[in-house]
């Protein structure tokens, strides 16, 4: 992929970490999950557009990388033999609404 006029520039993990103020790691959470705009995944490497890098860390004035309207999540990195009680736990939750 070359970057040219008409294709944008796009930089990896670390270069977007500084632009956002994020950590490398939580960047990469909030791109799986959806939440940077136009980050992709490219043979296992997180790229992000370097102009929508730009624009949402300019929605983010106070410094806070919140989504708004969302509510934050935390992945929870639990070992295998946890998440199958972790999911009743939250199955059993929803039910009693």
């Amino acid at each position: 992929m070359t970057n040219g006029p008409t294709s944008p520039k796009r930089v990896r993990t670390a270069e977007a970490a500084r632009i956002t103020g994020l950590s490398a790691r939580t960047l990469q959470e909030k791109a799986a999950a959806g939440l940077v705009p136009n980050a992709r995944k490219i043979f296992g490497r997180w790229t992000y557009d370097l102009q929508a890098l730009h624009e949402l860390g300019d929605a983010f004035p106070s410094g806070k990388a919140t989504i708004p309207g969302q509510t934050p999540v935390r992945i929870a990195r639990t070992k295998d033999a946890e998440i199958h009680a972790a999911y009743e736990r939250v199955l059993s939750r929803r039910s009693e609404r």
